[in-house]
């Protein structure tokens, strides 16, 4: 899922070629995205609140317990 986020962020996402900023996901059991934190240096920039954005949309696989999930962004 994280691949299909990186696809989709080059025409929705404004910013520099090489930015990039880091996201802890947690996953509900259902599959929904229950919370997600920005981190690195660009956490808090309008590129990081885009970002974090489309993974709020994002749902995963269903699971018996949920996760919590790390991946990096980069445009």
């Amino acid at each position: 899922t994280a691949a299909q986020l990186q696809k989709g962020l080059k025409g929705k996402c404004p910013g520099l070629p090489g930015m990039s900023v880091g996201a802890r996901v947690q996953v509900g059991p259902d599959g929904k995205v229950v919370r997600v934190v920005p981190e690195g240096s660009q956490a808090g920039s309008s590129f990081s609140t885009c970002v974090m954005q489309q993974i709020r949309k994002t749902r995963f696989k269903r699971s018996q317990k949920g996760g919590t999930h790390t991946a990096s962004f980069k445009i």
